[in-house]
């Protein structure tokens, strides 16, 4: 079915999702460390790691999860983990969308669709659906959605 439409990255964001089988649980925690690191762990805690966020649930009813990495470098090993059952030490790939003990399946790339807040632009600038027409400017109030100003995608909340 593929990676769902929800699995999404902002430019510069560092990440990995993680489709969880329905048999592993409701929280999934990730352990991520340095190839060099004597097995140290990347994220700063003890096992299993720090708990991901969940995004949603895939067509196929497992659930999505979302981990950002937080140091300054990407590790090179990650593990996913819920309940006594875990991946394989897997190879981090940032943006990498994995699936259950099978590993890397796909990679996520970022969308360069970002959110704004339009009450803070000092310029008007005319506004366009995706499909092109023009649906107001940044002084008009618009709905939630995506939209292109100045020749930018933007999401609005």
């Amino acid at each position: 079915a593929g990676v769902p439409a929800f699995c999404t990255m902002e430019e510069g964001e560092r990440c990995a999702f993680f489709e969880a089988p329905i048999s592993w649980g409701s929280q999934i925690y990730v352990w991520a460390w340095m190839k060099d690191g004597n097995g140290e762990d990347y994220v700063g805690t003890n096992w299993p790691g720090v708990t991901a966020t969940k995004l949603g649930t895939a067509d196929n009813g497992n659930s999505v999860w979302k981990w950002n990495v937080t140091g300054t470098v990407n590790p090179d090993f990650i593990i996913f983990s819920s309940g006594g059952v875990q991946t394989d030490n897997l190879n981090f790939a940032n943006g990498g969308y994995y699936f259950g003990k099978e590993g890397l399946k796909a990679t996520v790339t970022p969308t360069a669709i970002r959110s704004i807040d339009l009450s803070e632009m000092d310029t008007e600038y005319e506004v366009f659906d995706l499909q092109g027409r023009k649906v107001g400017t940044t002084k008009t109030p618009l709905k939630s959605g995506i939209y292109i100003i100045n020749n930018k995608k933007f999401v609005l909340k």
